[in-house]
C-alpha cells in the first residue's frame, strides 16, 4: 500500500493538487517560490473554467483487489467504465453491474441530476483548495533535480485554520 493511499481522503487529494500544480509548473525563474505556487494555482483556476472534457484510466485498490476503470469526463461528471479485475478481464455478473450502471446515467436523469450535483460540490472543493494552497503552506525552494525545480512545503504555522470542516469526497 503506498503513502498515498494511507492518507485520508482530504489529505489525499491536497496531495494529489500540489503533485498536480507542482508538476504543471515550468522551470522556475527567479521567482520566489511562494509566487510561483500562487501563479500555478490562479492559473489552475483559470484553466478549470475552460471545462474541457478528458478520459483517463485509473486504478483502484478496494478490499485487497485492484480495479482498473475508464475514467470519462462528461457535462454532468465522470463516469466510470470497468475494465479489469485483479488483472483479468471482469466477470460476466461485474460487466452486467457496470453496463447496468452506465444504462441507469443514460436513462435516468435523477441519477445525471445527482452526478451532476456531486461534481459541482467536489469541484467548488478543489477550487476553494486552489485559492488557499498558497496561504496555508510554506513553500521553500530546495535545487534543481533534473530539469524541475524541487519544493518543500510545511503547513503555515500563522494561518488561522477555521473551525474542523469535514470533506467528504464521493466517486
Amino acid at each position: 500500500m503506498t503513502t498515498l493511499q494511507n492518507l485520508s481522503p482530504h489529505c489525499r487529494l491536497l496531495a494529489l493538487v500540489a503533485f498536480w500544480v507542482l508538476s504543471a509548473l515550468p522551470q522556475l525563474s527567479a521567482q520566489n517560490p511562494k509566487q510561483l505556487i500562487a501563479d500555478a494555482c490562479e492559473n489552475e483556476l483559470h484553466q478549470r473554467k475552460q471545462n474541457a472534457l478528458w478520459m483517463s484510466q485509473v486504478e483502484r485498490r478496494i478490499a485487497g483487489h485492484e480495479y482498473r476503470e475508464e475514467e470519462i469526463d462528461t457535462v454532468d461528471g465522470p463516469v466510470h467504465h470497468l475494465l479489469s479485475v485483479d488483472g483479468h478481464e471482469p466477470s460476466t455478473s461485474e460487466r452486467k453491474q457496470d453496463d447496468d450502471q452506465i444504462r441507469d446515467l443514460k436513462e435516468n436523469p435523477k441519477a445525471r441530476l445527482m452526478l451532476r450535483r456531486n461534481r459541482e460540490a467536489q469541484e467548488k472543493k478543489v477550487d476553494d483548495l486552489l485559492r488557499v494552497i498558497p496561504a496555508i503552506f510554506l513553500f521553500e525552494g530546495q535545487g534543481k533535480q533534473g530539469d524541475f525545480e524541487r519544493l518543500a512545503f510545511v503547513p503555515n504555522p500563522h494561518t488561522n485554520p477555521r473551525p474542523t470542516r469535514r470533506w467528504h469526497f464521493t466517486r
